[in-house]
């Protein structure tokens, strides 16, 4: 472990910039992301590697960002260093605080709720079935389309899920327990369950939950901003995998579960989706 005080001799040292982020998976993301977009190096430490973090989360990036204001006041200082974060639910939570946080120096906030529902692009899908097919570019074009509708078919209950997880994390009241907290082990549970909460529990709570997206001013067309990115990507996988086997007859270099096309699809980095990560990647020095 370091200290925060010898962070920027350290990125003067390795003569790269340093990312600090919220979790440990998220590192070889961001140096991924790096090299591929802009073959530039960086290193990427989660929150707890330095001593003044007790834990690997937001809350302890901001706390080292913020540890750091008076030094980004040297605009070299502020080239060698940033801190990211999910934009998750702070700005429907609790908007003041959203408001000190987002003028931190050295933070940047994701457009989207979470990192994962970056790669859940149609980029990276002609990436994956490539992968995972013999498919021409041709047809493998043809087929997106299909998907795409196939996928959106299901976004409007994503949606409430993603309402009503929001509305717990806002005000402690969510009346759908199954979608509380779920980890990665949990998603295939979270997709099978999308048909019951549809049927049994959406009729009971919609009313409430339309109006609490009224009152967040949420419309369907945020859904990025709102839902957890786990859930949507494994969603956006499953739902394509599945609309992949009923609608063609590709013939396939491998068979993977779910599980292992989701690893899989976090390989590749649409430039376009990326774009908001990679303009701020591009200022570090």
């Amino acid at each position: 472990m370091k200290s925060l005080k010898s962070i920027f001799v350290q990125a003067e040292m390795e003569g790269k910039p340093i990312i600090i982020v919220e979790a440990m998976n998220d590192r070889r993301i961001y140096e991924t992301l790096a090299k591929e977009r802009l073959n530039k190096e960086v290193l990427a430490y989660s929150a707890n590697y330095f001593v003044e973090c007790n834990a690997d989360n937001s809350e302890n990036v901001i706390k080292a960002i913020t540890m750091l204001q008076a030094d980004f006041n040297d605009e070299k200082k502020l080239q060698k260093v940033l801190g990211i974060i999910d934009r998750d639910t702070t700005y429907y939570k609790n908007p003041p605080k959203w408001v000190e946080i987002n003028q931190l120096k050295g933070l940047l906030i994701l457009k989207h709720y979470a990192i994962e529902t970056y790669f859940a692009t149609s980029y990276n899908l002609s990436k994956l079935i490539a992968a995972i097919t013999y498919a021409t570019p041709t047809e493998i074009a043809g087929v997106l389309p299909i998907l795409s509708q196939k996928i959106a078919q299901t976004n409007p209950i994503l949606y409430y899920i993603a309402l009503d997880a929001l509305k717990e994390r806002c005000y402690g009241q969510n009346m759908y327990q199954a979608f509380k907290k779920i980890k990665d082990v949990r998603l295939n549970e979270i997709i099978g369950g999308i048909a019951h909460f549809e049927a049994t529990i959406l009729p009971n709570i919609q009313k409430e939950l339309d109006a609490f997206a009224a009152e967040k001013e949420i419309t369907i067309d945020m859904m990025k901003k709102i839902i957890n990115g786990k859930w949507y990507l494994f969603h956006f996988v499953k739902k394509s995998d599945e609309a992949l086997k009923s609608h063609t007859t590709f013939t396939y270099r491998m068979s993977l579960e779910h599980k292992s096309l989701y690893e899989m699809i976090m390989n590749y980095f649409d430039k376009n989706e990326f774009k908001d990560i990679i303009d701020r990647l591009q200022k570090l020095s």
